[in-house]
């Protein structure tokens, strides 16, 4: 597991969440009224629930890919739309320049998809020391 800022959300819940509801703010009435509190025990943060969905995607693609066309995103079973869904919420969880993100690209294979959406640079991966 690649390793970030801790999350104070459950991710897979509030993905599911946020897939149900079909916005953010819906999701947090949703995850209110399952019992989800924000750490200071107020109403759940709209940028933590969207961080913690958007990490479950990182963590967990396929499951995730999986959830979102069983709920009716049939637009993502298409490849290329998927991995440019996955790399955006990627690059909003980690930061688009860190070496996180990098590594992340790496590992899931997706630096060339990346380079060709402008999300990373050619020659990048030697110079920061990533095996590719």
């Amino acid at each position: 597991m690649i390793q970030g800022r801790k999350m104070h959300y459950d991710p897979k819940q509030c993905f599911i969440a946020w897939v149900e509801a079909g916005s953010l703010k819906k999701a947090i009435k949703l995850l209110q009224k399952d019992g989800v509190v924000s750490p200071n025990g107020g109403k759940p943060s709209l940028p933590g629930i969207q961080r913690s969905a958007k990490r479950y995607v990182t963590l967990f693609p396929e499951e995730a890919r999986q959830i979102l066309i069983d709920s009716g995103y049939l637009y993502l079973i298409i490849d290329a739309e998927w991995v440019a869904y996955a790399i955006r919420a990627a690059a909003h969880c980690f930061g688009r320049g860190s070496l996180r993100f990098k590594n992340w690209l790496v590992f899931n294979n997706y630096w060339e998809h990346a380079v060709n959406m402008g999300f990373a640079q050619r020659g990048f991966v030697e110079k920061e020391g990533i095996y590719k």
